[in-house]
């Protein structure tokens, strides 16, 4: 790989961004933007966010806010003892509410397939449609919804 001396530049300000960041600077009058991708990042997500009073947004252990109440169906019971000799045994149940150890669920995708499905026969895309962007679906059942970010207004 052979590096110009741009590319050595662009790694020295970055450098330099992240030793603001770290000192307090305000980098947004640094880099006139906080849509720029300027900077290192940290592993824990604080100060990612660069607008001012968004420091801490998308940070680790941060609760993401919500527009619909969360239910969550029991998950299922342990099928392989990856603890060792830890608590968890055979056929030991699991729970999504739980906030330690593994969670066993054999549809993985199940979520995913949800949060793309964006079709009539989808309850929650219906219910966010219904409250985000209301209106008729497309004559094929697809849902228009509108991008909104989960913590406008907040």
């Amino acid at each position: 790989m052979k590096l110009i001396k741009h590319d050595l530049q662009f790694i020295l300000d970055q450098i330099l961004i992240a030793e603001a960041h770290n000192t307090g600077d305000d980098l947004l009058t640094l880099l006139g933007s906080p849509l720029l991708p300027y900077g290192l990042r940290t592993v824990d997500g604080s100060y990612n966010n660069l607008t001012p009073g968004q420091e801490q947004y998308a940070t680790a252990d941060r609760p993401m806010p919500t527009r619909l109440t969360q239910t969550f169906r029991d998950a299922e019971a342990v099928s392989i003892d990856l603890d060792g000799p830890g608590p968890m045994t055979l056929l030991t149940p699991t729970y999504y509410t739980q906030t330690s150890g593994y969670v066993f669920d054999s549809q993985p995708r199940t979520i995913s397939n949800l949060i793309a499905d964006q079709t009539t026969s989808n309850a929650a895309a219906v219910a966010v449609h219904n409250q985000v962007s209301p209106g008729a679906p497309s004559s094929d059942g697809t849902l228009f919804i509108e991008d909104v970010a989960p913590d406008e207004g907040l």
